[in-house]
């Protein structure tokens, strides 16, 4: 009797998790990129990690290990990263499309503010910015089962920075 207690225990908790709303955003100001996980009312800081203060040890140091991953500074360096994640979905066995295939984002918005130094130089960046979104987005859509997706790409013809913010 305790053994089916505590099963059906762990089948409902695992249960409850699976229910959870969970989204995801991605910010890029000022030249720096954010990623934030938020499970219902709370928020968490995925991407730049906080460093955390060292306190010395008494202990033999070991060697740090740096990260292979370069830090991704621009947006074609985001892209980049989306090519990759791509290409890593499309060779991932039946089984993980399959799993992908029954997730289900209720809503996609993405608002870019687009700013470069000339109006013509921000009119092309308007338009393959255009592209590469929504090519992303029908990609996205294989893998993916969205229902309802909001993109505001807004042309800026003045000096300043390009302003990213991705929510799923």
């Amino acid at each position: 009797m305790t053994a089916f207690i505590i099963i059906s225990f762990v089948l409902l908790l695992i249960a409850f998790l699976l229910l959870l709303p969970i989204r995801a955003r991605i910010t890029y100001k000022n030249n720096e990129f954010a990623v934030y996980i938020y499970v219902w009312f709370l928020r968490f800081l995925v991407y730049p990690r906080k460093e955390k203060k060292n306190k010395p040890n008494k202990k033999k140091k070991r060697k740090k290990i740096k990260p292979q991953t370069k830090p991704i500074k621009t947006v074609s360096d985001f892209f980049d990263k989306v090519r990759e994640i791509k290409d890593v979905i499309t060779g991932a066995s039946p089984s993980l499309r399959y799993a992908l295939s029954k997730v289900v984002v209720s809503r996609l918005r993405i608002n870019l503010i687009i700013r470069e130094n000339d109006a013509a130089d921000t009119a092309v960046a308007y338009g393959r910015m255009s592209g590469y979104i929504y090519s992303a987005i029908s990609i996205f859509r294989n893998f993916v089962n969205i229902k309802k997706t909001d993109v505001n790409i807004v042309p800026v013809y003045s000096d300043g920075e390009w302003e990213l913010d991705f929510l799923l």
